[in-house]
């Protein structure tokens, strides 16, 4: 028996099958977990993304073309399981 500590600060004793089913429900064959978005909360950039000057590269044929990425900004996703957290694309 096992006694478990929720992240809401309640507690309950469990015995050990029983954490073991709950862990392995939260992952895939190979041992991985999927986080579902619930919903994209906010965005921003950071110091890294590319200003408007900079993002424009010269084709091959010398045309000018805006450079695609997403280097430097930021997205605030709320997760299906509650938590929210910062994500940094690159």
């Amino acid at each position: 028996e096992y006694f478990v500590e929720f992240e809401d600060g309640s507690s309950d004793s469990y015995m050990a099958n029983i954490i073991a089913e709950s862990i392995y429900s939260q992952v895939d064959d190979e041992g991985k977990d999927h986080l579902l978005v619930e919903e994209l909360i906010d965005h921003c950039k950071t110091d890294a993304a590319l200003s408007l000057q900079d993002c424009w590269v010269a084709s091959k044929n010398g045309d000018q073309k805006i450079r695609k990425t997403t280097k430097g900004w930021m997205f605030l996703i709320r997760w299906r399981d509650g938590r929210s957290n910062w994500i940094l694309l690159k």
